[in-house]
This record gives structure tokens, sequence and C-alpha cells, in this order.
């Protein structure tokens, strides 16, 4: 039967359709109609759906989908035990799965290798036009460990498919046209929705005739612009934007095309092209006009008749490189010629006296002349012609001198062959005198059908930068540097442009004698104009690789061979590397300068500046633009895509990703020479730049972009600079006479700040200058009023370095310019005004180690200024932000002594045996031995006489004063945390000392890639003698230190770690004793409060549920800021804000949680651990968290809010062998010593059993703690059912069955009466008492639940008030406010008091007079918590100080 159903094959693939599809629908539907059984085939048939070409497509996507489930975990994963862990968890219960894939990835390099071939048959075969299969690639290009061996190859191929894809793709959206029948003869119907360049058209335009002649050929115009074409003038039809779909295929021919392979399957009916004639016409141009003309311009204008039959069928007019020096007429040469110049954007039609035009002494010879005549282009047939017509030619005397040669010869030579004959050509004919002394650079371009096209340039040495024949006037003292442009943007004076030699040379070489010619080896590979307009030269400081070159947008799949397609933009990728001196190579050398330069060329102006409005900027005085990122990205090319496909920035972005992520540089720079724009679209590149920016921040940043440069035409330029990696400045500059060449000084190398920067960089750090401005950006960020009016008032207004003076010991402000530090330890008093101090500001003290100097290592300078910063913090009360990049104390030899000691062999013939002692000559020692740097013994030599001191103690060098040092920090360190507000910012790698003392900050705050530890990976493993850890990252990265406790909170950069530091800072207040911070963030984009009248829209119940989503309701909106979330995670601890004042906050888990041990691969046979912990259960882990965050909130002077909803504590074997005892005591100890406010609730749903209450009773700390629960909570010893096992046991529950129970009454009754049946009125009765058991249990539990309520515990003083939930953000929020007003006023009386004692009586009474006006305070939620400007406080408290002095005088 399906033999039958398939007999039309045949005839279906004459039909042009696929066989194997026509197969698979024809057996479906057999299988349909027999029914279920032939469902089996069902899954066999649909893989190959689609056809042969879509079973490989799915194969390939299957395979690649193999390897990135078992490599993604790998990848991701900071080492091996991370990825293992990872799987665990995928895999629970499965641990064949997880061996699986470590076995697997134990062959990661052969696996590679496969998926490399893959990825090239999915490149082949176009497998990416299915979703999957681009999906699977997608993913294979995001590996985040791609910079690893294992993955590198993979993740670039699959990142050069995408690259590719997304091209073609834009060229399909594009480019695409449908075909449909031909209607009216000769029309040639197009589509109206899609539409081709303009520059297409334009290109045609200038090869075959004019742009209105085309023009003309197109009977479908845009809706919008038919109108205006049908009734304009012919100028008018020159500008319009014509869809047009006529360019050079890859033929060269003019036709349509389509971007896909098979025109038919995607447009539909193709039949043919009608016949198409282009008539000759001259009605465009006037008489006058055509008189005037010379006969040059007559030749340009004349127009071509083409062979309509010829074109018809696919034939037309070929060009290849022959037709730029032999053509059937000279009129097709000139339009060859226009051709080449106008696919790089260069059209010679719109150039006075450009050409072309013949040698009249050759005329084999065509000529072009660009910039004014400045630049001579030749077009030769061969050498010999070129140099026939090179005297005429340097009779014109041009600055630059190209030829564009004919040379057969490239065929079967190699690239140094054809570069030597071109040099040999340049040397020759100035050594001839051929060459004009005007003539300071040649280029030539050697042209062969069926061979690539070489592009040489040769620059003079020790050419002149100024105009040849004129004088350099002096400069003048007061003359501008620069003037300005009628548009109001800097200007720079116009200058000419300079030559450089292949290395950059300008004045000559001592290897060349002055006038010679050297090639510019930058420029090789590029056609001469098209290498100006990319300005190659000014990377002439660099050692350059061209490692991309793209010209894309092309109208054709496939580029002409012979011939230049017309493209809208020309891209060049280089990589640059500074060059290092021959002295001094091999030698260890600081950071070195590279990075990627990418040079762009756009024609087609709207692919950089559609949809980008001339929207104006607000300018600094100086005239730069800080491009806001925030805004920028929100409405940059719309939101869901930073950059749109159809822009050039797409193609920009997915070049830097190619180059950046294989060669690894930094400090990389994109240029965009925007050809033909003027001052009049100056508006929208800036528009355009600063949208670009704001969208792909994020990438740029990753890609370490640090200058987007944009060329405005000749007119001027548009920069934004981002050196410190945080945010870019934009800045326009004109030229000033758009006519005149501007000088280009080439790239200078980095200086050494940027060098600095780009050390940082490569540690995924910033470096220690630039976090001040960080601190600045962030706190823009983060304004809350900003978005309100649009103006952030958030800043640093103060920001003074300090430095270390060393008579006193103590800082001293300087002024200094970054970077001049002589010490790795750099600090500064920042005064900053934030959203809770808008008019004075608070100050901070910041310390920061500067990981450029030796490494970031401790000395005793650098111990000294960190001690002295700390202490500064402490004698102030200011809070202290220690930035964390070092290598621990810094290890030093004497490299003097090392330089000189000498060795006492046992044998000097035979080193091997070993040696005596080492020691020094006698003038050595007297040279070194002075202030105590060495001591030695003296020694005579038995064998020659000679005097030695041989070393006993070399004294010189840093070793254990640098860990005397440490002790000191440590000290100076730990004392500030008892003291003041600590906090640690970890932003790169931070070894020993530099670990320690960001832990004995407390309050942590980790980059993600950046490690804390004690030893080195490298140093742990030769200690135990064999490769066991792989990385920093794998012994004190984010996952250990995350898990662990040490780290409060993780962040991805730089920027969120600081946003992190001043949100955490915003809870504090501002000094020592000071009072709360106030603030009331608006909600959302409304401009209200957020009150504390508000329903909390959140009701807690008895089952598990999530409990930040509890906090995140109860507080303030967006205030609730978590800490240590991955540690002790059956315990949720915080800071957040409740009616504006900061409260700390500690809540329950209620559900289940995991605690994971991991493995320590330096024993053999260590095994992953994990533990369930329960929820609403303190473990070990979570008691010292709670412990922890109890002290750190108490020593930050804020109010604590507990909620609490404990069973109690975990009490197995493995819980006390854990100290669960040591740790639940520490909550006693904190609560006790705790100084501000705390309230402990009980919510809703909430309860309260057994030693969890009594380690936060209320009794620990009656002044300062409060107790209330809600009124659907409970609490008590233990849960009522463990209190009917003990209380209420079944002898108690029988006689309330006996008691209570009717049925059992009336059997007593009957068995009293009837004692003769004793023995069945026994068993009748036990039947009862187990068929009632079940229901008095639940009485005796409801029974012993009545001694755990809320009224109970009120009842019995345990609690000072019932809440109910839904009133309760609004009671404590006012009961908040009126307890840190009381504690306030307290501290006022102290104060005033001193140094004389209050009694806690007389407190007691002052507080009972001011009840009323404390009352009024905490009723006001709009403004702070300040008593001391209350009228009557203020009064009492001035009384009372006074009344203690007499007393005292008394």
């Amino acid at each position: 039967a399906v033999q039958a159903e398939l007999a039309g094959e045949d005839s279906a693939a004459a039909a042009g359709k696929d066989v194997v599809s026509v197969a698979v629908r024809r057996v479906k539907d057999l299988i349909e109609k027999c029914g279920p059984d032939f469902l089996p085939m069902r899954a066999f048939v649909e893989q190959f759906e689609g056809g042969l070409h879509m079973n490989r497509v799915r194969v390939l996507t299957r395979f690649l989908e193999a390897f990135l489930d078992a490599e993604e975990p790998f990848a991701c994963s900071a080492s091996f035990e991370d990825a293992i862990m990872l799987l665990r968890s995928r895999y629970r219960g499965d641990a064949n799965a997880v061996v699986h894939y470590a076995h697997a990835h134990s062959r990661l390099a052969r696996r590679s290798a496969l998926v490399l071939k893959m990825l090239d048959e999915v490149n082949a075969r176009d497998a990416t036009d299915a979703a999957p299969c681009l999906d699977a690639v997608r993913r294979l290009m995001k590996l985040e460990s791609a910079s690893r061996a294992g993955y590198k190859e993979v993740s670039y191929r699959a990142r050069q498919i995408i690259v590719r894809k997304q091209d073609e793709s834009r060229k399909s959206r594009r480019e695409r046209m449908k075909a449909i029948e031909r209607s009216g003869g000769k029309s040639l119907m197009l589509s109206k929705q899609e539409s081709l360049s303009d520059f297409g058209l334009a290109s045609a335009g200038s090869l075959y005739g004019s742009v209105d002649d085309l023009g003309a050929m197109s009977d479908v115009t845009s809706d919008t612009e038919s109108a205006g074409y049908n009734g304009g003038t012919p100028t008018d039809r020159a500008k319009r934007r014509s869809v047009g779909t006529l360019f050079l295929d890859n033929t060269n021919t003019l036709a349509r095309f389509n971007s896909y392979a098979n025109l038919a399957e995607e447009s539909g009916v193709m039949r043919g092209v009608a016949e198409i004639g282009l008539q000759a016409s001259d009605a465009s141009k006037s008489p006058a006009e055509a008189s005037s003309a010379g006969d040059a311009q007559e030749k340009r204008q004349a127009h071509v008749t083409f062979d309509s039959s010829a074109l018809a069928h696919g034939a037309g007019v070929t060009f290849d490189w022959t037709s730029l020096f032999e053509a059937p007429s000279e009129t097709e040469k000139f339009a060859a010629i226009e051709a080449l110049f106008a696919a790089s954007g260069v059209v010679l039609s719109q150039m006075e006296n450009a050409g072309p035009e013949v040698f009249e002494s050759e005329p084999g010879v065509t000529f072009v002349r660009l910039d004014g005549g400045r630049n001579l282009v030749l077009f030769a047939p061969s050498l010999g012609h070129a140099v026939a017509a090179l005297p005429e030619a340097s009779g014109l005397r041009p600055e630059e001198l190209s030829f564009v040669i004919s040379y057969p010869r490239l065929h079967g030579r190699d690239d140094r062959d054809v570069r030597e004959s071109a040099s040999a050509f340049v040397t020759g004919q100035n050594l001839a005198g051929q060459i004009s002394p005007s003539t300071n650079r040649v280029a030539v371009s050697l042209l062969a059908v069926g061979a690539a096209p070489q592009h040489f340039t040769f620059a003079r040495v020790g050419a002149a930068e100024a105009e040849p024949g004129a004088a350099a006037a002096p400069a003048s003292p007061a003359s501008p540097t620069s003037v300005t442009s009628p548009t109001g943007h800097a200007q720079k004076p116009p200058l000419r442009r300079r030559s450089f030699g292949p290395l950059g040379e300008v004045a000559g070489s001592p290897l060349e004698p002055d006038g010679q010619f050297k090639e510019v080896a930058l420029a090789r590979g590029f056609w001469p104009h098209v290498a100006a307009q990319m300005e190659v030269e000014r990377l002439a400081n660099f050692q350059v690789e061209c490692v991309g070159m793209i010209a894309s947008r092309s109208h054709g799949r496939r580029r002409a061979a012979d011939f230049v397609t017309p493209s809208e933009y020309a891209i060049g990728v280089f990589l640059a590397e500074e060059a290092v001196p021959m002295s001094r190579q091999g030698a260890k050398l600081p950071q070195r300068d590279r990075r990627v330069f990418l040079r762009a060329s756009v024609y087609q102006k709207e692919l950089l500046l559609a949809g980008a409005a001339g929207v104006g900027h607000q300018r600094t005085p100086s005239g730069s633009v800080a491009v806001d990122v925030a805004r920028e990205g929100q409405t940059a090319f719309g939101a869901s895509s930073a950059v749109d496909d159809d822009s050039v920035l797409a193609d920009v972005l997915g070049s830097m990703e190619l180059a950046v992520g294989q060669h690894g540089t930094a400090w990389n720079h994109v240029y965009i020479h925007m050809v033909g724009t003027g001052a009049e679209d100056a508006p929208r590149v800036e528009a355009a730049v600063a949208s670009f920016i704001g969208g792909a921040f994020d990438d740029l940043r990753r890609l370490k972009v640090s200058c987007v440069e944009v060329r405005v035409g000749d007119w001027g330029e548009v920069v934004a600079l981002n050196t410190s990696g945080l945010k870019f400045t934009m800045r326009t500059t004109a030229y000033g006479i758009p006519e005149t060449e501007t000088l280009k000084d080439p790239y200078p190398l980095l200086d050494t700040i940027q060098r600095k920067r780009m050390i940082c960089q490569n540690l995924s750090s910033t470096y220690a200058y630039d976090f001040p401005e960080i601190f600045a950006n962030a706190l823009a960020l983060d304004d809350a009023g900003a978005a309100a009016n649009g103006v952030s008032n958030n800043r640093i207004s103060s920001l003074v370095e300090l430095v270390l003076d060393h008579a006193s010991g103590c800082l001293v402000e300087t002024q200094r310019p970054a970077g001049m530090n002589d010490v790795g330890m750099v600090c500064w008093r920042a005064t900053l005004v934030t959203d809770e101090y808008p008019i004075d500001g608070r100050e901070i003290v910041l310390v920061a180690n500067d990981i450029t100097h030796m490494s970031g290592s401790f000395s005793p300078k650098e111990d000294s200024v960190y001690r002295a910063a700390f202490d500064l913090a402490v004698a102030e009360g200011l809070p202290c932000v220690y930035i964390s990049a070092n290598s621990g104390a810094r290890i030093g030899l004497d490299e003097a002594v090392k330089a000189a000691f000498r060795v006492a062999w046992v044998d000097p013939e035979k080193p091997a045996k070993g040696f005596k002692y080492v020691y020094l000559s006698e003038d050595d020692f007297e040279m070194l031995g002075a202030n105590g740097r060495v001591l030695a013994d003296r020694v005579v030599c038995e064998d020659s006489g000679e005097v030695r001191w041989r070393l006993t103690d070399v004294c010189g060098g840093q070793g254990v004063e640098c860990l005397q040092g440490s002790g000191e920090i440590a000290a100076a360190t730990s004392r500030a945390y008892k003291s003041t507000v600590t906090l640690a910012y970890v932003t790169a790698r931070s070894v020993g000392i530099g670990a320690y003392c960001s832990r004995l900050c407390q309050r942590v705050i980790q980059h993600a890639e950046a490690p804390l530890i004690l030893t080195g990976a490298s140093a742990l493993n030769k200690v135990l003698g064999r490769e066991v850890y792989t990385s920093n990252a794998q012994i004190g990265g984010p996952r250990v230190m995350g898990a662990n406790g040490v780290s409060h909170l993780i962040v991805q950069d730089d920027v969120r770690g600081v946003r992190g530091i001043l949100r955490w800072l915003s809870y504090v207040p501002r000094r020592r004793g000071a009072p709360l911070p106030f603030s009331r963030r608006r909600s959302g984009a409304a401009a209200s409060f957020d009150t504390v009248r508000r329903p909390i829209g959140f009701t807690p119940t008895s089952a598990p549920h999530d409990p930040r989503e509890m906090l995140a309701r109860f507080f303030d909106n967006d205030t609730f800021m978590e800490t240590m979330t991955d540690w002790g995670r059956s315990v949720v601890t915080g800071r957040a804000r409740l009616g504006g004042l900061p409260i700390g906050a500690v809540a329950v888990e209620t559900r289940t949680s995991e605690k994971t041990v991991p493995a320590d691969p330096a024993f053999e046979g260590a095994q992953i651990a994990e533990e369930q912990q329960a929820g609403q259960v303190w473990f070990p882990d979570s008691a010292f968290k709670t412990a922890q965050a109890i002290g750190d909130m108490n020593r930050e002077g804020l109010p604590l809010i507990i909620f609490a909803n404990w069973r109690g504590f975990a009490g197995g074997l493995r819980d006390m062998y854990g100290e669960i005892l040591k740790y639940g005591a520490y909550i006693v100890d904190a609560l006790r010593e705790y100084n501000q406010p705390i309230f402990v609730y009980i919510p809703h749903g909430g309860e309260l059993r057994g030693g969890a209450w009594v380690v936060i009773d209320s009794s620990i700390n009656p002044e300062m703690m409060e107790f209330y629960a809600s009124d659907a909570s409970k609490g008590g010893v233990l849960e009522p059912e463990g209190v009917v096992d003990i209380k209420f046991r079944r002898a108690d529950l029988v006689k309330v069955m006996k008691r209570t129970c009717p049925a059992m009454q009336s059997l007593e009754a009957r068995n009293a009466k009837d004692k003769d049946s004793a023995s069945s009125a026994a068993a009748a009765e036990k039947k009862l008492e187990k068929d009632l058991m079940p229901t008095f249990k639940q009485l005796a539990t409801h029974f012993a639940a009545l001694h755990d309520t809320p009224g109970v515990m009120l009842h019995k003083r345990a609690i000072k008030e019932i809440v109910p939930w839904d009133s309760s953000r609004e009671f404590f929020a006012g009961r908040l406010r009126f307890r840190v007003a009381e504690e306030r006023v307290k501290s006022l009386l102290r104060d005033a008091a001193a140094p004389h004692a209050v009694t806690k009586e007389e407190l007691r009474d002052v507080l009972a007079q001011m009840a009323p006006a404390l009352e009024q305070i905490a009723a006001d939620e709009d403004h702070a918590v300040a008593p001391e400007t209350h009228p009557e406080i203020a009064a009492a408290i001035a009384a009372i100080g006074e009344e203690k002095k007499r007393r005292a005088r008394e």
C-alpha cells in the first residue's frame, strides 16, 4: 500500500518538490488511515519531517545539545568540584548521571574537536535557519568559561557563525524582494513592501548612466515618495529614496537579486525578465550647461545603450579588472572607474574636475583627481604604461600618487614576491627622479583577473608635515588651539595630513636616508582611498596585524570575484601591540599596550543614524556630555534590543566580539568614518552615539571598549571616552575648514595611569583612583529625587586625599594628581550628599589597596597608612570603607646581596656535590655590611688564603617586619569594628592579611571574581606535591565565602559593589552617636510616600512560605536588603526601613533548606556532605548567623525587630557536636549587649517554643526589648502534641471520657446495675475507649493549645501587647519612632549632665514629663526623629543640665 501511495514520487520530484518530504507526508497519512498498529512507525518517519536537510539539522542539533548538557555545568563553575555539586543538585538521586557527565568532561579536548567539525557542517549547510540549531549555537557562544582552553575555540567558532547569521538575516530583511509574474510587457514589477538601499541604485547609476535614468526603470516607488518623484525635477529625483533594486550582482550585470539561494522557493513565480532598454538621454541638461562643459565632462556624461536582448538572457554588460584599463569604448572604461570609486562612497561626478581623464603623452593611462588634485590616481594597463605616464603625472605636483596597474603576473607568486616588486617599482622610479619631490605618498594596487588584488602604500621618510611650499607661521602665544564653529561646537585649527613610516617614524630612520620611500604596512590590503578613510596610519605607534576585514551589506549573496561589489560600509579589525625595543627584549616589562582597533568607513549614513533624532544633550562648561546610561538604555533602539539589527553598529559589536573573544585585549577602540556627512548631521550623530552607548553599555564594558570615535565627514568628530571603565563622556569637535584635510596624530601609547587601569581591567577590577568616580556615579543613579524632577542632587561634595605625615604618624590632606602615590595604600576623606543627608552630607573614610603598586602587597608603609585611616575613623566616629585588592604581606629579598654573594663549593669542579656556605668578598662586605645590612663571620680560605665573610644573617629585604605590621593593622581593624561602622569591599584577590582585614571589618561585599584566600592555589599544590586546586576561586570564591558567612553580599561588578556600599551606609547614622538617618523614598514612579498606614497585603500562615515576601510587604517599599543569603539559610537577616527609619530585621525560613559542605580535593576519599534543615528550627550555622547579625546591627546603631517563629533548636548528635549550644548562647550575649530598641514579634501563624523563646525573651534586656504577639500566634514550652504526650496521657484521657462522654457514662451505669455481665461490660468499655481515643486526643491537643494563646501570654505578662497582623506595620512604625525618640532623649540628657551621671529614676521621671511631646514626634511620620528640635524637650534637657551643674557646684 505504501509503495502504491508513493508511486507518484517521480512526478512530485519533477514538479520541484522534496521527494523525502512528500514521502513523509504520505506515510503519515497512511498511518492515520491504518490505525494504531502503525503508530510505532510515526516516530521514525517524523525524523525526516522537512526532508533530508532537516534530518541532518536535527542530528547535528541533538549532538550539540548533548555536548552543552555535559559541559555547561563545568563552563559556568569556578572549579570541577563546583560543577559536580551543581550536577548533584540537578540530578538528585541519580549518581550515574553525574558520573556520566564527569566522564564525558574528562574527554573535553577530543569532544571539542568533534564539535568544531560539527560547527563547520552547521555553517556549510545553513543549519542555523532552524531555531533549535540556532539556539544551540548561541549557547555554545555563551559558554561562560570560553577563555579556558577546552572551550575557547568552540566558543569563538560559534560566535563566528552567529555573527554571519545575523549579517545574513539583516541582508535578507533589507534586500529580499519577491518576484511576481511579468506584466505590462516591459515593466519589471517589484515589491512595494521592501526596498533596497539607495547605494545600490546610486552605484549602478554611476556605472550605466545617471541616477535619474535608472530611476525611470523602476516603475514602483514608495507610497510617500511617488508623488514627489513623478512631479519633481530631475534634481529632486536624484535625491529621492528609491525602491529600485538594480545594482551589480555577482556577474557584474545590471539585474535583480534575491539573497536566498533558491529564488523561486522564496519569491514564488519568476518566469523571466522583460527586455529593459536604457536610452541615452540629455534631457536633464540644459543647452547652456551642455555647451559649457569640457570634452572630458561630455565623455563622463555620455550614456550607454545596452543590448536589451543580451540583458534579457542574463548576459548584459560584464565588468572585471580589465574594464578599468581596456574597454570597448572610453565611456565604458570611465564608467567602470566611476563604479570602482562609488563602491566606497567616492562619487566622482560630484567632485569638481575629478575626471576621469587621459594623459596626452600616454592615452592608454587614465587618471582621476581626488582631494582637489592633491591625490592623483592612475589606471595603467601595465608597468610600462605607468612609467611612461609618470613624468606628466609628476608635473601636476600631487602630494599623493596612486597607481592601479594591470599585473597578470600576480598568478603563481606569493605575497612577499609581489610586495618586493611593488617596492622596487616605487624605489626605482624615485631614484630615477620620476616622482616629484612634492609627492610624499605613493600607493600601488596590482590587479589581475582571477587573482586577489594586492594593495601597497609607501611613505617618504622625513616628509614635511606642512603643505609643500608653504612657510610655517610662528605660533602666537595668545593664539587659541581651537575656535568656535557656527553650531557651537569646539573647533580644531585646519591642518594637513601627516605622512608616517611603517612603524610610525616621522622624522626619518637612521637606517634610511631622508627622501626614500618605505612601505606603510598598516594600509596593506586596502584600497588606498579606503585606507585613508579608515585613517589606518594613526596606528603607526603599534605593531599591527589585520585580523579581520568586512565589506558587508553587499548586494549579492556572493561577491564579485574580479571587481568591487558595492557595499554600504567597510570594516577593518586590527590587533595592535606595543613594540618592544631591541634593547629591552627578553627583560621583564610592565603591562604592554595591547588592544583591538576597529576601523569602519560608512557610506550610507542612515545605517548609523536611522532612528536617532537630534536630541540635545546637557553639556558641561567644557563642552563634554556625560552619557546617562540608565536613560539611554531605556530608549536606545527600542526596549528589546540594545542595537538595531539594520545598524552598522550591529556588525561593529559582532566584529569586536570575535576579535576580543579571540585575543583577550583591553582598552579597545572603535572608529567610524561617516563618509559624505556634514555639519547638519552632527546632532543626529551625537544622538546615535549616545543611544548606542546607552543601549550596549554592558557589551561595551564587557568588551573593554574605551573609546567610540565617529568622524562626521570632513566637518568634525564625535568622541565618547570611557577611560575609567565606568561611564562614557562624549565630546563633539569641529575641524574648522571642511575643505581642508585634517592632521590626525597617531594614537599614543597608553600612559602610566592608563596602563594601571588596564592592569585592573584584566583583573576584572577598577583602578583605586577611579573608585571615587564610581561613588559619584552610583550616588546619581540611586537618587530618589532625580526620578521626580530629572536632576540629581546626590553627589560627592568634598573629596580630599589623605597621606601619612611620618613625623606625627597622622594623615594630612594633600592635593596631587592620580597615580602619584609611592605607597600601595591610598586614602580619602569624602563627603557624600545622599537622600538621607541632602544638605550637609555625610562623611566617610575611604581606604583602598592600589593593586598596581607592588601587586597591592602590604609593607610597613602600607600598614602605616591603613592603620592611620582606621584610627581616624575611630577618633571621629566615621564609617570606614576598605577597598580590598592585594597580594598579602610583601616578600622581598635583598637584591644587592643577591647580586653579590659568592659560593664556597664542596668541589668546585663538581658543584652537584653541594656547597659549604655563601659569603661576601672583603670589598662587598665593606659596602654591604654597613648599618647591619648583613651579619657575617670572618673566615680565611685554606686553599687560597682569601679573606671571606660567611653570611649568617641577611637583614635587608622584607619579611618579618611586614608580618609585624600585618598584626598591627589586624588589631586596628578589630578596634574599629567595636567603635564604628567598618565595611570591606573585595574588588580583586585578597590574600593573607588582606583577607583577614576584610573579615575583621565583619561586613564584607565580595566581587564574584575576587577570591578571599590565605594561600594561593599554586602554593598549596606545591605544598601538597600534586595538582589539587585548579584556581583561587575554588578555595575562596563566592561559592565558599558566601556559603560560610564571611561575605555578606556577592556582586557582579564594581558599580554594583559600590551601590551595595552606599545602600548599606544609608541605614547607618552619619557618625557614632548621631540620630538615625531618615528617608522617605518615593514608591515607584508615583510621587507619593509609602505611608505606614497602607495595608500590608500579605498574611503569613502556619504553612511553609517565603519570609522575604512578608518582609518586603511589611517594610517600606524596596527597602529590605538581605545579607548573608547563602549562609544559615533557616534564618533571614537584613536591613530595611519602617516609616522612613532604618531598622535591622531577623526572620525565620519556614521551608526546608539544604546545607552542602563541599569535598576538599586535598583529602582522598572526601565526599560532599548534604544536610536537610527543617524550617522554623535553629541549627548551628543559623544560630551563629543570628548572633552575628544582631551584633553587627548593634554596632551600626540600628533598632531591631525579630519576627519570632521558631519551634526550637536542633539538638541531635551532629548539632550538639556542631556547637549549637554555644551559638545559641551567643544570641543571648548579643541581645544583652544591645543598646538600641528591640521588638520581638510573633507574626500571624507563627509560634515560639522552648529554648527559642528563652534566648529572645524580653527579660534578657528589659530596658531595650519589647515582646509582642499577633492575634493568630502561639507560644509555649512545647507544641500541644508534645504536651499531651507528657501531661495528658492515656489514663487522663480515660478519666475525661468517663467524666464528659455520655456514652461512657451510660455504659458505666448499666455495668453498675448488671454486675453479672462484668466481663462483657469491660470488653464493651475497652472497645468504646478505643473508638473515642482519637477524638479525645484531638480534644486534649486543643485543650493544651489553649495554654499557648496570645491571651495567655498577655495575662502572664510574657508579652507587652497583642498586635493584630493587619495593623502591625502602623503600630510598629509608631512604636519605633517613639522608642527611638526616647533613647535619643536619654542620650541627650546624659550628654547635658556630663560629666555627672543621670540615675534611672531621674530618666524615668523626665521621660514621663516628656511623654506628650514624644507622642507628637511618634505620630509625625513625615519628618526625622529629632527630639532635640522640639522646644519643650530642648528646654527640659537644658534645665536638667543646669541643675546638675548647680548641684555639683554646691
